[in-house]
């Protein structure tokens, strides 16, 4: 969208850096063409007489200026801005918010340097926006370079500033990073202390979450709804029963208990801490049930193999308030369903099923690919999300639709764990030689799901047992 009107002839922000200078840990870097437009795009100013110039402190066209903003309308926005003096940061501030908030996060780094080229001074107000696009897009080079800017011109210490560097860091993937922002950060606010509880929790690091959560506590900081959230998913990480009730208590002095996610959160925590009756006498104090508090608690009861009561509570679910169960719900029925037999008949139906690379036709695709989706999650294997440093989601789905991710043996593979009970072994055949992507994941799928897994490629028969293989990588 009016993309002529955001590019400068001295823009560099897309020169091609090293591999060396953006190297995810043990991921293999993934070469992408370039698809987009060059964006050295010489862009010049449309004549206008001096007297038709609009000047920033015009406080009408200024307001003018952020409704389109507010409103989404970039093209006037942008068509407005041309007529204004654009000596004026605020104005600037404004297009690049109005780009980030709208989605569209390259405008926004794009109207960045071009500001950086006509030499308009940039603020605290200006990068935030801009960092928060480079997370969004996973830009790690281009978020680093922006740091490095903030250094050099005073703000790499500014609260606000830092905040936005946390998060973008977290959200591209590396909390060491995240961690160097937090620990160099003279003054901390609750943000700055939530992003890390928080950025810990979704890496899986409990510990650290449940540890950065008490000093934030001993400071004499005062958590709020999103620590507590973020606090109370470490502890269902890392089943520590005795510090969730602790945050429970605050909870009640908070007065936070009838909040929906706070209590979903300590349904949750109760449910993997193994105390469902605990988990119960939350869910039951909830007047207004939504799709994620039914699938915590059906989740409770499935993982501490109260099977009978995870479908009941799915019967309740549909017949009393009228939920659509979501795949979220299939998947923590699964264990309930490995024991009863309830899911896709068992290992019968297992024994015929054929599969080809990318396949699609299977009548359960979407649970297989979701199962998958997680599992490729939970053993590192989701490259396209890793090695790239700065992409466009489209970028991600074209590469993934022919990426070895969707390869035969592993939709087999998790086909095969969500129709056999718990403890049988999976056997997959192939007609070919199994590829060294699929056999490195299912040696980690049969470490993470402590299943036996068994591929014949038609030369030899691999059993991948507890993150091995009976070939020894050799075949």
């Amino acid at each position: 969208m009016a993309s002529a009107l955001i590019h400068c002839s001295l823009y560099t922000a897309n020169k091609k850096a090293s591999p060396e200078q953006n190297k995810p840990p043990k991921t293999t870097p993934v070469k992408r063409q370039n698809t987009r437009k060059s964006p050295f795009v010489k862009r010049t100013r449309p004549k206008t007489s001096l007297a038709l110039l609009v000047r920033p402190n015009d406080l009408n066209v200024t307001r003018d200026l952020c409704g389109f903003v507010e409103s989404g309308l970039m093209d006037n926005a942008l068509n407005m801005f041309e007529k204004m003096n654009h000596s004026d940061t605020f104005i600037w501030n404004v297009i690049i918010r109005g780009f980030t908030k709208n989605g569209l996060f390259q405008e926004a780094i794009d109207f960045y340097y071009r500001m950086e080229c006509e030499g308009i001074r940039s603020d605290n107000f200006t990068f935030p926006f801009v960092i928060k696009a480079c997370g969004e897009l996973l830009a790690l080079i281009e978020g680093q370079k922006i740091h490095g800017k903030l250094i050099k011109i005073g703000l790499g210490l500014d609260v606000y500033v830092c905040n936005f560097l946390i998060d973008m860091y977290l959200k591209i993937g590396f909390i060491e990073l995240a961690e160097k922002v937090f620990d160099e950060m003279p003054v901390r606010d609750l943000v700055s202390w939530n992003s890390m509880v928080s950025g810990y929790q979704i890496d899986g690091d409990g510990l650290s979450s449940l540890m950065c959560f008490k000093e934030m506590l001993r400071l004499g900081n005062k958590a709020d709804r999103f620590g507590m959230i973020s606090a109370l998913g470490a502890c269902s990480i890392e089943h520590c029963l005795r510090i969730g009730m602790e945050i429970h208590c605050q909870v009640i002095r908070s007065e936070l208990e009838l909040d929906i996610m706070v209590q979903t959160s300590l349904i949750d925590m109760y449910g993997k801490c193994g105390k469902v009756d605990y988990a119960e006498r939350v869910f039951n104090r909830i007047c207004s049930r939504n799709i994620v508090v039914w699938n915590a608690m059906i989740g409770g009861y499935a993982l501490n193999n109260y099977f009978s009561e995870s479908f009941a509570c799915l019967k309740r679910m549909q017949e009393d308030d009228k939920v659509i169960p979501d795949v979220i719900t299939m998947i923590n029925l699964l264990p309930s369903c490995s024991q009863s037999g309830a899911l896709l008949e068992g290992k019968s139906i297992h024994g015929s099923e054929r599969f080809i690379n990318q396949d699609r036709s299977h009548a359960h695709t979407n649970l297989i690919y979701d199962v998958l989706d997680i599992l490729m999650r939970k053993i590192g294997e989701d490259i396209y999300l890793h090695s790239l440093t700065k992409f466009r989601p489209l970028d991600v789905v074209k590469k993934r639709a022919n990426s070895p991710e969707h390869h035969s043996v592993k939709l087999a593979i998790c086909f095969g764990l969500i129709s056999t009970a718990i403890g049988n072994p999976v056997i997959v055949r192939k007609n070919t030689r199994i590829c060294e992507d699929c056999h490195r994941a299912a040696k980690k799928i049969s470490q993470v799901t402590k299943r036996e897994i068994v591929v014949g490629d038609g030369k030899v028969f691999h059993h991948f047992r507890d993150g091995c293989c009976s070939c020894r990588d050799y075949w």
